[in-house]
Parts: structure tokens; sequence; C-alpha cells
């Protein structure tokens, strides 16, 4: 068999496994986004004042629990639950219901999305 036969079926064989080596990569990379969400609610003090499973010292009980936020329909009983939403209330909350009682806490962009990232994990979303 020549050098450029195998390859050829290297070549084959492979071919199916890239989609696969892709979702892998998508999914790593996923993990690690929600991974950093965790970390950064600890780190912005979310727990002082919400139930939030997976966070250390996350226990409060000013605000509602977010153990199922990722799969709600509303935030905040009236917003529509989109990642898009959730990140939004996330950064501004006083923006978009001033009576809230929840601080705008100078949450950056890619904070609040990795935020969302990390509660719609927890429901497998």
């Amino acid at each position: 068999m020549s050098a450029r036969t195998i390859m050829f079926g290297m070549l084959v064989l492979a071919a199916p496994l890239a989609p696969l080596a892709a979702r892998t990569q998508q999914a790593t990379d996923a993990a690690r986004v929600s991974e950093h969400g965790k970390d950064l609610l600890a780190q912005y003090g979310c727990g002082a004042c919400h139930v939030i499973p997976g966070v250390d010292r996350a226990v409060g009980r000013v605000g509602p629990s977010l153990a199922t936020i990722g799969h709600g329909v509303y935030i905040a009983g009236s917003l529509p639950n989109t990642p898009d939403l959730l990140a939004a209330w996330i950064r501004t909350p006083q923006t978009i219901q001033p009576r809230s009682g929840m601080p705008n806490l100078g949450v950056s962009e890619p904070d609040a999305r990795a935020m969302v990232a990390y509660f719609y994990a927890l429901t497998g979303e």
C-alpha cells in the first residue's frame, strides 16, 4: 500500500471525528465560563442575599433563591427570562426596575454573561 493510500484512509477515518472534537471543545469552553461565573457570584457577594447552589456561603435570605433562575419564566416577576435579559438584570437591576431591592453592583458585561452561564448550567439548559 502506498503512503498516499494510507494517508487517504486515515483522513477518511478521522473526518467523522472532527465535529465530535469541536463539540467537545465547545462543551469544555462552556464549562470553563460557567465555573468562572460561579467564582464571580462569590466574588461579588451575591450569596449575602441569595441562596445559590454550589457557591460557598451563598445562603442569603433577603433575595430569592437562584437555584432555578436558569429555567424560570420571569426575572423579578415580570421580565421574560432570556440569557440577554438576565445578564442585563444582573448588570443594572435598578435601571430595569427602580424600586428593586437588588443593588447595582457594577458587574461588567462579560462577568454578567459568565454568571448567566452558571445559572443555565445549574438547570442543564
